[in-house]
């Protein structure tokens, strides 16, 4: 009995599946391998751009994009102090910004020249975006007036035509009566502004202002009328420098200086004519008052002027008499005993009428 229980046994165990794996270790430790593969092996990553173009349906359609919008874009000229960036502004705003200027033209505020533009000349390349017949320009001006010596401010308006747009930071020349003044250019508004100092001609002139053209605009030319109007002119008295009664014995001689100018720029008139007057009255009539420069308002009375001088203003505007007074006294005879000098100019066409009185001379005893 005990015999044959242990023969089952045994059988037990060489047909029991744990005993088949228990005799092949490699075959469960190959299996416990696998598993364990499985369960560490990381993910496949996935490029950012491969994603995308997954996604898209090409390969990279982000690159070719960006590729052809730099390639496929007009050229645009940099022109210094203006957003030129081609990608963000484009070449319709630039235009607007500076409709003159082509490819071959500057921006910048220089008095350098331009091309002289020709009609039906192209800005660029025939198959260039920004190729188109050159357009039409205008310059519009307005009379001015000014007084001899006074400073003025000539101006000139460039304009394209078409859109009436303002044409900035080009060159402009002025001309008065054909003769040369100042080449300017154009400022953010497309006016030209230059200072023009009237000179000692009288009469009217005529403005001209011209713009060369550029490849992209037209030469135009503009004028109008330049007039110049009578300046006030002044009498001023040097000598005496004092203006106060100069008392005398009917000895030694007085010197008297006055300057003619005008009053825009001080310019002293020179060849201009002044005449002297010399009047007699009695000193209780002057009472040693300050002196007051005699007015058309209030003129002299004749029975009191004793005599009259003309003279001739020198280079600066300066006329000058110096007289003795013992002469002085004895023409004036009886008639007071003090003699009041003046001095006159009558004006003219360029300049206004002006007096002084330049200073009493009393006799004392």
């Amino acid at each position: 009995m005990p015999r044959m229980m242990w023969i089952v046994m045994c059988l037990c165990l060489l047909a029991s599946p744990v005993g088949a794996d228990s005799d092949k270790p490699s075959l469960r430790n190959a299996a416990g391998s696998d598993r364990a593969k499985e369960m560490k092996l990381p993910a496949k990553r996935i490029p950012a751009e491969e994603s995308a173009a997954k996604k898209s349906g090409g390969t990279n359609p982000g690159k070719a994009t960006a590729k052809e919008a730099l390639t496929g874009l007009p050229q645009v000229p940099v022109i210094k102090g203006s957003p030129a960036d081609p990608l963000k502004k484009g070449l319709p705003q630039w235009k607007s910004q500076f409709p003159c200027h082509g490819p071959g033209t500057s921006a910048s505020a220089s008095s350098s020249s331009t091309p002289q533009a020709q009609v039906g000349q192209l800005p660029g390349p025939a198959n260039s975006p920004s190729a188109q017949l050159v357009a039409s320009t205008e310059i519009s001006m307005k009379n001015r007036a000014g007084l001899i010596g006074e400073i003025i401010e000539l101006r000139a308006s460039l304009r394209r035509k078409q859109g009436n747009a303002a044409v900035p930071y080009m060159p402009v020349t002025f001309t008065i009566n054909g003769a040369f003044v100042a080449t300017i250019n154009t400022g953010k508004d497309g006016v030209a502004r230059q200072a023009y100092h009237m000179p000692e001609l009288f009469g009217a002139r005529t403005i001209e202002a011209s713009f060369g053209g550029t490849v992209v605009c037209a030469p135009s030319e503009g004028a109008a009328n330049l007039a110049t109007v009578q300046a006030p002119a002044q009498l001023s008295v040097l000598l005496p420098a004092v203006q106060k009664v100069v008392e005398t014995k009917r000895v030694g001689s007085q010197t008297v200086e006055v300057q003619l100018s005008r009053t825009t720029d001080g310019q002293g008139l020179a060849g201009q004519t002044i005449e002297w007057v010399y009047v007699a009255s009695f000193m209780k009539a002057l009472q040693h008052a300050p002196y007051q420069a005699w007015s058309s308002s209030s003129p002299i009375p004749e029975r009191d002027i004793f005599a009259k001088a003309e003279q001739v203003t020198d280079g600066d505007g300066r006329a000058r008499r110096a007289d003795r007074m013992a002469d002085l006294f004895r023409d004036m005879g009886i008639r007071g005993d003090c003699v009041h000098v003046y001095a006159f100019f009558n004006g003219n066409a360029m300049y206004s009428h002006a007096s002084a009185g330049v200073v009493p001379i009393c006799e004392v005893e």
